[in-house]
């Protein structure tokens, strides 16, 4: 079963990308693409399905990467499946080409490439690299700084108007000082 923790943490870290037709969360992919990405990625018992990135032109999700509980599986355009073990995986970095951005799964032996066709890309490729940064604490705490713990956090600060609602006035203040609106 998977953690309140680890949930919360994807869905933060991902939300705004899974609004794409190219990232999947947990098991929100359509059947065809669930089949797809499992061509190149042999799940263990128990290991659990966070995020699913396809990379194919007709959304087959046969190219494209996946990431688990457990490890980050990948398969680039015209290249063979990798995986790594996210116990390895000390960070992603990325690597912008001609046709591509490549996001890699940086590791003590080497590196796994987690390939971002750049007809898809403008900025997205920079939004999963922070994405996948900001979930590997959680997933790997041997990984660097500890994983976000949102229970120490302040209280989010209340957000005051530009502008007086009643009057249109300028100003972030909590009464107007133009018609005395409580704002």
């Amino acid at each position: 079963m998977l953690s309140q923790v680890v949930q919360d943490q994807v869905f933060q870290a991902f939300s705004q990308l899974s609004m794409q037709d190219e990232v999947f969360l947990f098991d929100s992919a359509p059947p065809r693409k669930m089949r797809g990405a499992l061509s190149y990625a042999r799940l263990e018992p128990g290991e659990i399905i966070l995020v699913i990135y396809d990379d194919t032109v007709f959304g087959s999700a046969k190219n494209g990467f996946m990431l688990t509980t457990k490890r980050v599986y990948s398969r680039p355009q015209l290249e063979s499946a990798e995986m790594v073990d996210l116990s390895q995986v000390t960070r992603f970095t990325k690597e912008s080409g001609w046709l591509s951005a490549n996001i890699y799964a940086e590791n003590p032996v080497g590196r796994v490439k987690l390939e971002v066709t750049l007809a898809k890309n403008g900025g997205y490729c920079e939004q999963l690299l922070t994405a996948l940064n900001a979930v590997l604490p959680t997933l790997n705490p041997a990984a660097g700084a500890p994983a976000l713990d949102l229970s120490t956090l302040p209280p989010p600060q209340p957000v005051l108007p530009a502008q007086c609602p009643g009057c249109g006035a300028p100003g972030q203040v909590r009464v107007c000082e133009y018609c005395g609106c409580a704002v």
